[in-house]
């Protein structure tokens, strides 16, 4: 095969999983679950685990469309084998969270990490999305400002430093401007009056 050929293949694979793993950090920054949560849902026995044959179901659930082609690079990024049957939930959640801070920028992973942070503790505490917003709603505008979410996220045990509520709120303003900010999208379709303003 022609050397340059060659290179530009390699060059063109390099592309399509650097976009691929862009598109897991954004559903993981923009959506209403971290990857440990996602996984769970396929966790039948409530014993830490899901088949290998369910990992593109969580990406999906995650928002990533077309993922089939790409288990490998996800199993390999999570530390597993193509030829094992289980994966252990919480080993592969730190493992592949710790391959997306290599391949992305600093500023990604705060939030990213910010986000998790209130999933695993809304996990822990079983409040939805829905009833967070309500909660964070303080003065019953029905919309939220930056001072209400870090006094509300402050008022269940989730502290953040200045640079993290920053990125968290950006995140939502961003992804509210688009209309894909899903915790938002679920207070709509409760309460179609619930919107998020900007500060």
């Amino acid at each position: 095969m022609d050397f340059n050929i060659k290179h530009r293949r390699l060059n063109v694979a390099d592309e399509v999983e650097e976009k691929m793993f862009k598109k897991v950090a954004q559903a993981l920054k923009y959506g209403d679950e971290g990857l440990i949560e996602a996984m769970r849902n396929f966790d039948k026995d409530k014993k830490g685990l899901i088949p290998v044959g369910d990992l593109s179901k969580v990406f999906k659930r995650l928002g990533l469309i077309s993922v089939e082609e790409h288990i490998p690079l996800l199993l390999n990024a999570g530390g597993v084998n193509e030829n094992d049957t289980q994966i252990k939930i919480v080993t592969y959640s730190k493992k592949f969270i710790e391959d997306l801070k290599k391949r992305l920028n600093n500023t990604e992973m705060i939030t990213i990490n910010a986000f998790t942070k209130i999933f695993s503790v809304l996990m822990t505490k079983k409040i939805s999305l829905f009833e967070l917003f309500v909660k964070l709603d303080n003065n019953l505008s029905t919309k939220i400002d930056k001072l209400e979410l870090q006094t509300g996220l402050q008022s269940l045990g989730i502290i953040m430093s200045q640079v993290e509520l920053n990125l968290v709120w950006d995140a939502m303003v961003k992804s509210d401007d688009k209309n894909n900010f899903n915790p938002n999208a679920k207070l709509k379709a409760d309460d179609p009056k619930k919107e998020v303003k900007e500060h």
